[in-house]
């Protein structure tokens, strides 16, 4: 299993695409400090930026902003262009990410040829199976970062080291084989030797 799980997250730990890029989707998440996200996204060529994403547990609790509003300040505020930002503020999972932003920027007329998608390293496959099953023919790249829980983050080196970083990745590996016998997602196949 933690071969399988090591071959699946070496695919996307961090890469920085250097094309032009059409659409860069950013999946919502719980984090309080975006700056370091959004300084790379500043230096990335791309048409559109956008941001998904309603729910998280600080922002349900508190009845505060959708985490695309509070992501797009921290955007602004970094001096990314409000007419390249897009703003999708329903979504409360992955699956819904990728359903709305794809009604939206069919709504918008953007039909895009490729996609960088932001999010956390360790539901980067997750991302990628989800929007493959909604956007066809479209070429994918991906931007990571480590997602921090409590006194640890989940890094690519030392995941595994951790019993609680090995079980937020175990839980994602889980999800994916889940949600592809739910036909949410595509398959894996062929990935995992």
């Amino acid at each position: 299993m933690r071969t399988e799980i090591k071959t699946l997250q070496k695919i996307f730990w961090s890469s920085i695409p250097t094309n032009q890029i059409d659409v860069i989707i950013l999946f919502g998440a719980t984090r309080s400090d975006w700056s370091d996200i959004v300084k790379k996204i500043h230096g990335l060529d791309y048409k559109f930026l956008l941001i998904t994403g309603k729910w998280s547990a600080w922002n349900k609790e508190k009845n505060i902003i959708s985490q695309a509003e509070f992501i797009w300040q921290q955007c602004i505020n970094q001096s990314i262009p409000m007419k390249k930002i897009i703003l999708e503020k329903k979504s409360m999972n992955t699956l819904e990410n990728v359903i709305f932003s794809f009604d939206l920027l069919r709504k918008k007329k953007i039909s895009p040829k490729s996609i960088c998608f932001v999010s956390k390293s360790h539901h980067a496959l997750r991302c990628l199976l989800t929007l493959k099953k909604y956007f066809w023919d479209i070429t994918y790249s991906c931007l990571t970062y480590d997602m921090e829980k409590e006194t640890l983050t989940v890094k690519r080196t030392d995941w595994m080291k951790y019993g609680l970083t090995y079980d937020i990745v175990k839980k994602e590996y889980d999800k994916i084989f889940r949600y592809v016998s739910r036909g949410d997602i595509e398959s894996p196949a062929g990935l995992i030797k």
